[in-house]
């Protein structure tokens, strides 16, 4: 065999075994006079309008005291306008900014999860929720109960008299206990309309009831009303009971601190990274053609140095 044929390469093994082509980690396999020149000052110009884009976002998201939305909005902006403009100056970079996926794809997991956590803390918090509701209701019938008995019952007005008749105390000192009660109860009832601050022990409608006493009238009605409040604190019992089996999920808890607007934020920024991703992968080029890098360059050339060069030598110039 020739030493010809043995050192003969078949076609396009070169091609097929090289790396891609990246200017920005091989500046020298690219022909352009300005690649190479250009290639350090747009590494320390993309360095640095990133490093500006993420202090911008961390201060807007610090410091932002108005809507959350509004900041969302906001650091979108700097992402998508900072990075776009970082693309146009490394569009070339084709392995930085395939790495560019994976902040986002990160954060669209932890979506993912902040999202599934939302809805067990959902699932949990729906019979609570339902167990407020039907404690308000008893609540309210059993404060209404109580002012009625109060202002007909125990303090009748001499200009009803002929359209109501008191109802008698089913024991004596029962209109004074019940205005003992009825400030301490309308305290509990604010205090047990939420979820953190409903209780099961509290037992208003049998402090209300007093055996072997005889009510009639009003005051029959107040203590129907009071038995079932407390039927309505026997079902606040079993759900809270129940709540405690499945305990508050730490992401849950975490969202509902309020902190859950700062990872909106994170997510937003890497939003308009990875916009600003497809937008640098549409502005990579096949090699021989001219860069959005480079068109930057020979712009700026242009407009600011040819412009200075040419008035230099004018005045250069002797009259």
């Amino acid at each position: 065999m020739s030493g010809t044929d043995q050192h003969s390469v078949r076609p396009g093994a070169h091609e097929q075994s090289s790396p891609q082509n990246d200017s920005c980690v091989h500046p020298e396999t690219t022909n352009s006079p300005l690649s190479v020149a250009s290639i350090e000052p747009r590494r320390y110009v993309a360095a640095a309008l990133a490093i500006i884009v993420i202090l911008a976002s961390l201060l807007i998201g610090r410091f932002s005291s108005g809507p959350s939305l509004w900041a969302a909005i906001l650091i979108f902006g700097v992402s998508l306008i900072g990075f776009h403009s970082i693309a146009l100056l490394t569009a070339d970079c084709t392995r930085f900014w395939r790495c560019a996926g994976y902040p986002l794809a990160l954060t669209g997991f932890m979506a993912i999860v902040t999202a599934l956590a939302g809805i067990q803390e959902t699932a949990r918090l729906q019979p609570l929720n339902a167990a407020v509701a039907d404690r308000k209701a008893a609540y309210d019938a059993l404060m209404y109960s109580l002012k009625s008995v109060i202002t007909n019952d125990c303090h009748p007005k001499a200009t009803r008299a002929l359209m109501y008749s008191p109802s008698p105390e089913p024991y004596e000192g029962a209109c004074e206990r019940m205005e003992h009660f009825l400030p301490q109860i309308e305290l509990s009832s604010a205090t047990e309309s939420r979820v953190e601050g409903l209780n099961s022990g509290e037992g208003w409608g049998q402090d209300i009831i007093i055996q072997d006493s005889q009510p009639s009238g009003a005051w029959l009605g107040l203590y129907n009303d009071a038995e079932r409040f407390t039927e309505s604190v026997k079902r606040t019992a079993e759900v809270l009971k129940e709540s405690k089996k499945t305990p508050q999920n730490p992401i849950a808890k975490w969202a509902a601190s309020g902190a859950i607007r700062n990872w909106y934020f994170v997510l937003a920024f890497f939003l308009g990274l990875q916009l600003s991703k497809i937008s640098a992968e549409l502005l990579a080029t096949s090699p021989g053609e001219t860069r959005p890098g480079e068109i930057l360059v020979k712009f700026f050339h242009k407009v600011f140095i040819e412009p200075k060069a040419f008035w230099k030598r004018k005045n250069a110039t002797p009259s």
